[in-house]
């Protein structure tokens, strides 16, 4: 995520200012706070700065990212601090709330950043789900695609060679065979829970603190959506069955399907409640 300032300073960048002095002219800060945008920038690994000159780090979707904001000096705005989030998950048609759940920020906030992307008529709106304007902007998608990749792959607060499925300004779920020092969650802690489950693989958050029982749940939720395994997908739905009171407050999508199944509805992804049934009874739990 990058701020409105570190945009605008890309943005500058990708028409040629490609040194300390040069955008001493075109930027409206101090030469300080220039260093220390690039500082940030360098932080952030997008670009290299030696002895004021600028090299931007060969990576395609900051190469993506310069093309547009070149192609439109407005464009660094919409692009900032959740911009480039919601335009990576917009590779799908996707609704407010849709985004607020797969991003973890306010609906409110969403609401706001999807204006800025429509005046720019970067994305378009059908019915109630927003999706990029390929049309006018041909260059996003692929823009979005290798952003989400990036990203999915390359956040700095997860173990490297972990897998990560969930993203967000103050969060990171990722799962890694290996024992690290990161704070375990998701299904990692159903047993404390009385879940008792056995698996190779430990779930982890960017969180410095101990989770609570929605904070397991909701993490579990961020990990289901994107790996679509049934084993944990039942494990999951007997946690929120045993829970369900504590956990009403929580809000999303998967957790509708859950909803859907205990009612005894047939949902694509899931193992039908009767096969469910015998599983859940060792834990004490009635479906």
């Amino acid at each position: 995520m990058l701020s409105k300032t570190e945009m605008k300073m890309l943005s500058d960048i990708s028409r040629g200012n490609s040194t300390v002095s040069s955008l001493i002219t075109t930027e409206d800060i101090t030469r300080s706070q220039i260093y220390s945008v690039l500082r940030s920038l360098r932080e952030k690994q997008i670009l290299h700065l030696d002895q004021g000159k600028i090299t931007l780090e060969n990576k395609t979707h900051i190469a993506l990212l310069m093309k547009v904001l070149r192609s439109s000096y407005g464009s660094y705005g919409a692009l900032s601090n959740n911009g480039m989030d919601i335009l990576a998950e917009l590779r799908t048609p996707r609704t407010v709330r849709e985004l607020s759940e797969r991003l973890g920020i306010h609906q409110t906030t969403v609401s706001e950043k999807i204006r800025e992307l429509m005046r720019l008529s970067m994305i378009k709106k059908d019915e109630d789900r927003y999706s990029i304007n390929r049309q006018l902007w041909p260059d996003l998608p692929e823009l979005a695609e290798a952003y989400f990749s990036y990203v999915k792959n390359n956040d700095p607060r997860a173990t490297p060679g972990s897998i990560i499925y969930f993203v967000s300004r103050d969060l990171v779920v990722f799962s890694n065979d290996s024992e690290t020092g990161c704070t375990k969650t998701a299904f990692s802690l159903y047993t404390d829970f009385g879940i008792k489950i056995t698996s190779a693989t430990n779930y982890y958050c960017s969180l410095k603190y101990d989770v609570t029982l929605p904070d397991v749940f909701l993490h579990s939720l961020y990990v289901i959506a994107a790996d679509k395994n049934w084993w944990l997908r039942m494990m999951a739905l007997i946690f929120y069955a045993k829970f369900k009171e504590e956990l009403k407050g929580i809000h999303h999508a998967i957790k509708d399907e859950m909803d859907a199944v205990l009612s005894g509805s047939k949902v694509d992804g899931w193992v039908p409640l009767d096969e469910m049934r015998e599983r859940a009874e060792m834990y004490g739990v009635i479906l």
